[in-house]
């Protein structure tokens, strides 16, 4: 249930923002892995940030930016050892056909995120409070929860702090 996004944001995000989000999602998270795994590829950053957000308003443009920041070959350490590495055709077609397949879960993402983030202060809350009882059976008399910044810039605000 870990989430880079703090519901707070989230939830003032515009309806682009959130558009660029689900785009974000599909893209990377299932069209691209998805091909990867389907075709036994690896996938590796040429860069260290290899697709800028603002990539995210077209598959086409995203697509390009894929190409020419990844490097996608065969995972050798897959069963299948005798396949070629993929040409940049062969990329564009076979994200392109991953496209085609997933499309029907836009729509999802945005009420899953949202989920997610209703969930996700209840959870941390839950860890939180395991690790302090924790600490606590473990003899450590004085344990104790400091917020360090404001929950709007992450939800992982809280330090757990301990005096054995």
């Amino acid at each position: 249930m870990a989430a880079q996004e703090s519901g707070l944001r989230w939830d003032n995000q515009t309806e682009e923002q959130h558009l660029k989000h689900a785009n974000n999602v599909i893209f990377r998270a299932i069209i691209l892995e998805d091909y990867c795994q389907q075709g036994n590829f690896k996938l590796k950053k040429l860069k260290r940030k290899c697709a800028n957000k603002s990539k995210y308003d077209g598959f086409d443009e995203y697509v390009e930016t894929i190409l020419l920041n990844h490097e996608i070959t065969m995972d050798h350490s897959s069963p299948n050892k005798t396949m070629q590495n993929p040409s940049h055709e062969e990329i564009i077609s076979g994200l392109h056909s991953r496209f085609e397949c997933h499309k029907s879960l836009f729509p999802l993402v945005e009420p899953i995120t949202g989920l997610q983030l209703a969930l996700q202060q209840v959870l941390e809350s839950l860890v939180l409070l395991d690790r302090v009882l924790w600490l606590r059976e473990s003899q450590v008399n004085k344990v104790w929860l400091q917020p360090i910044f404001d929950p709007q810039l992450s939800p992982r605000c809280v330090a757990l702090c301990a005096v054995k």
